[in-house]
């Protein structure tokens, strides 16, 4: 089975998540539900290889040195994917995020009260919390991407949402947010 094929079932289908497990029937999160996809499970050797035409020489050595690996990607078809490879008792695992190809507005996340409260702040620490797939690091782009429109700004919201698309401030100003 190829990944990206599998990618590719994901988007058609609208899932938020392809989980991918040695031993596991592939599976696919939609509407915050995970359910099988019609397909034989991966044995780990076929996970580890097929794992392996998606990372680079970097990414492959640390795989195979036993770390885990938190990653984005892109494929130009299909659009962009967060990553988290991982071992388990049966072997090699890895969930691919679909990330959506636009960040959201205020108004499409029911936001805007709150990006009046932490609008102000010059500095400090805003924690967005929620169990998996609630909207968290939607949430931050969300209001990152509304912050650097409207002052330069340099801020760090974490890994997760590092891998939507940025755009940068106002004209004239220096992009905010963080590392590509």
């Amino acid at each position: 089975m190829d990944v990206t094929d599998l990618l590719a079932r994901a988007v058609e289908a609208g899932a938020s998540d392809l989980h991918l497990a040695a031993g596991q029937i592939p599976m696919l999160r939609l509407d915050g539900e995970l359910q099988r996809m019609d397909l034989p499970p991966f044995g780990a050797d076929a996970l580890s290889e097929a794992m392996a035409g998606v990372l680079d020489d970097q990414q492959r050595g640390q795989w195979a040195q036993g770390d885990e690996l938190d990653l984005a990607m892109e494929l130009p078809a299909l659009g962009r994917f967060r990553l988290n490879l991982f071992r388990q008792l049966n072997g090699p695992a890895v969930t691919f995020r679909l990330i959506p190809g636009r960040i959201a507005t205020l108004d499409e996340l029911d936001l805007v009260d709150v990006f009046q409260a932490v609008a102000p702040c010059r500095d400090g620490l805003i924690l967005v919390g929620g169990p998996t797939g609630s909207g968290k690091s939607s949430t931050l782009a969300t209001l990152l991407d509304q912050l650097n429109r409207e002052r330069a700004l340099h801020n760090y919201p974490g890994r997760s949402c590092r891998s939507y698309p940025q755009q940068p401030a106002q004209p004239g100003q220096p992009a905010g947010g963080w590392p590509p």
